[in-house]
């Protein structure tokens, strides 16, 4: 009973397989297991504990007695090295021959004939990925030669026109050196030392800077020893041109020139990689072939094997044992055994969800995976959520927008799966603020349409105090129906005693409260609610005491039994804070509301029709674009957190381990189902 329950709340029952197949055959059949895509390989004990688990024994002479890890680690290598070439290709492709991609970029479908025909060719591709790494090379040593040319010219450039050799430092009789003096000490102050110290010494001033002067100073041999102090004493940077020999305004041109080819050859090499793009998708489908590969020879790592054979351990889907079985005995010679998981084991969680109910997980998904031993809350998640949304944005012509956005690229768009599960959400939310419009007549904050609202106006007289009422009535139901599956938890585990005791009581305790406080909510008669209210304090008493009685019967001492409850007084509080909490879908519902019908009061308030036309329209479009955006930004992250902290927190255990099958992890193509074994 409890198997079909589970099936159909969309956890699937898990069961561990052992599997002993020929170390010949290894190989080929991690290839099939990883098309396969529904077996969840987990590390093998060691040889004792193997031994043990599978029910053999072993001894000195038994084959499980030199069980080993595969060593595989050199392939791994040199497949993470051709990986890395793939990677280093695809980017520069990317960088020079951008490839302009659709709004929804999808992973392409090939079949295993062409993988097989990939592999099959895989030296050429891996050439050719090797020829665009070749020619991004050159054209880095090109870009360098650039750079080192352009620091010359800038460093060649204010002493154009000097009319010698800078690089000649001297010859037989003399000496010349070029550098720079500070701009703020005088020439005068050198000439006249060099006159007083050194008579056969001169510099000369070629250009003055803001920083520095340009200078060139020639002296004689034999006054090189007071020449030097002089500089020295005055500041003097030396600058070395042994790297720009000749004249300058010669050695400029010249490597204006070269300048001039290597822009040329740059061009050329950029040609060439754009001209190799057509290898585009075939180094794309080698990169993922070696992802999946380099995949595969990791697992044998959770393997152990001795020469002939090996022994593999994991987790498959309950219902597709038998395929996997019939599938690997019918090619392979293996044997194939199935175990119980036991209660220490730590069973992976595999959700599956029908059409509706899978667009509620990108909100799951971000909370966290549901225990395996609890109902998933996908079902029932999915209604609250979009409830909630809609209810926040509650405007029909928003709702529209939504729909026609994510129907239309549901429509148009090809999507992974992710993605395609968000643009449902989206409809659906969009489909419940078109709901929730019609039911308030919100409609861009038009007042024709609100004061024909299906069902009442919001905004209207006694508008508030309704929708508050019914806001905290959802709260209610809301949290009920997580208290309620936390008891169908506890009744799939066979704690029915707690399942009374921690839900049923409290149930009792939470309704009697409610029906004793009804006279004080706003908007309700309290005549009319009085007979209900004082029934309430019979019901709440009840509660209370048998809250009391029994919350604390797991206590090991007299007084714990007997006082342990008391502190569950407390959840009233509680309760009653949560579901005040909802207050804030009419908060934002209002908020929305109310800022709609001003923008839409100021745009059609203009006196002229022109100002109508252009002011308005303008106010129209910026307007309920910021009240849009802040609807739908409000609308999720609020029914976010109702799912996350009030409805979760009483049911929900989470802590699973999400299930990761063995399977091809890819990033531009996929194996097309019609491919895959069966």
């Amino acid at each position: 009973m409890w198997k079909g329950l589970r099936a159909n709340m969309a956890i699937i029952d898990m069961s561990l397989i052992r599997l002993y197949g020929l170390d010949s055959e290894r190989k080929a059949m991690l290839s099939d297991l990883m098309r396969f895509g529904a077996i969840q390989l987990e590390e093998v004990l060691p040889e004792e504990e193997a031994a043990a688990g599978s029910g053999l024994k072993t001894s000195a002479h038994s084959p499980l007695s030199s069980l080993r890890r595969p060593d595989d680690q050199k392939d791994v290598l040199e497949t993470e090295r051709q990986l890395a070439g793939t990677v280093e290709a695809l980017e520069i492709l990317s960088r020079h021959a951008p490839e302009k991609r659709p709004l929804f970029s999808v992973r392409r479908g090939i079949g295993a004939s062409h993988l097989g025909d990939l592999t099959a060719d895989r030296a050429a591709v891996i050439e050719g990925a090797a020829a665009i790494r070749q020619l991004e090379a050159d054209l880095n040593t090109l870009k360098t030669e650039e750079g080192r040319i352009r620091g010359k010219m800038d460093f060649l450039a204010p002493w154009s026109g000097v009319g010698a050799d800078l690089s000649v430092e001297g010859t037989r009789f003399a000496r010349m050196q070029a550098g720079t003096l500070p701009s703020t000490f005088p020439l005068e102050a050198l000439t006249a030392s060099f006159a007083r110290t050194a008579p056969t010494a001169t510099v000369i001033l070629h250009a003055a800077g803001q920083d520095v002067q340009l200078c060139v100073a020639i002296w004689h041999w034999d006054v090189d020893a007071a020449v030097a102090e002089l500089l020295k004493e005055s500041g003097w940077n030396r600058l070395s041109f042994r790297d720009v020999p000749g004249n300058p305004d010669n050695t400029l041109a010249a490597l204006k020139a070269r300048l001039e080819e290597i822009s040329i050859a740059k061009k050329s090499w950029v040609e060439s990689i754009r001209g190799m793009s057509g290898t585009r998708r075939s180094i794309e489908d080698l990169h993922d072939a070696l992802l999946m590969e380099r995949d595969r020879l990791k697992a044998a790592g959770n393997l152990m094997a001795t020469g002939k054979a090996f022994l593999l351990r994991g987790w498959v889907p309950a219902d597709r044992c038998g395929e996997l079985e019939t599938f690997l005995t019918r090619k392979y010679i293996c044997h194939f055994e199935t175990e119980t998981p036991r209660a220490e084991d730590e069973i992976p969680v595999l959700v599956r969800n029908n059409g509706l109910t899978e667009a509620i997980r990108p909100v799951m998904d971000m909370y966290g995976t549901p225990s395996p031993k609890e109902i998933d809350p996908n079902f029932l998640t999915m209604p609250f959520f979009a409830i909630f949304f809609g209810l926040i944005m509650s405007d029909a012509a928003y709702g529209l927008i939504l729909i026609g956005a994510s129907g239309f690229a549901l429509w148009r768009y090809r999507m992974e799966a992710p993605v395609r599960r968000f643009a449902k959400l989206v409809l659906f939310c969009g489909t419940t603020s078109v709901f929730w419009g019609m039911m308030f007549g919100g409609f861009l904050g038009i007042p024709a349409f609100a004061d024909h609202a299906v069902w009442f106006n919001p905004g209207g007289e006694g508008g508030t105090e309704k929708l508050m009422i019914w806001c905290l009535l959802f709260g209610v139901i809301h949290l009920f129906t997580g208290m309620g599956l936390k008891a169908a938890n506890l009744v799939r585990r066979r704690q029915y005693l707690d399942a009374i005791c921690d839900v049923g009581f409290p149930y009792v305790m939470f309704i009697g409260f409610g029906m004793t406080i009804l006279p004080n909510v706003p908007g309700l008669d309290p005549i009319t609610t009085a007979p209900v209210s004082a029934i309430g304090l019979y019901v709440l008493a009840a509660g209370i005491v048998l809250v009391v009685a029994t919350a604390g019967r797991k206590s090991k001492s007299l007084a714990g039994k007997m006082l342990g409850g008391l502190p569950r007084l407390y959840d009233i509080i509680g309760f009653l804070g949560d579901v005040l909490s909802y207050m804030r879908l009419l908060a934002l519902s209002l908020a929305g509301g109310i800022l709609g019908g001003l923008i839409t009061g100021m745009a059609t308030g203009f006196d002229s029709l022109a100002a109508r036309l252009i002011g308005g329209t303008l106010l129209l479009l910026v307007g309920h674009g910021i009240n849009f955006a802040m609807s739908l930004l409000g609308a999720f992250v609020h029914s976010c957190r109702l799912q996350y902290l009030e409805f979760f927190s009483k049911f929900l255990e989470g802590g699973g381990k999400p299930f990761h099958p063995f399977g091809p992890v890819t990033r531009y193509i996929v194996l097309n189902q019609e491919d895959e074994p069966s």
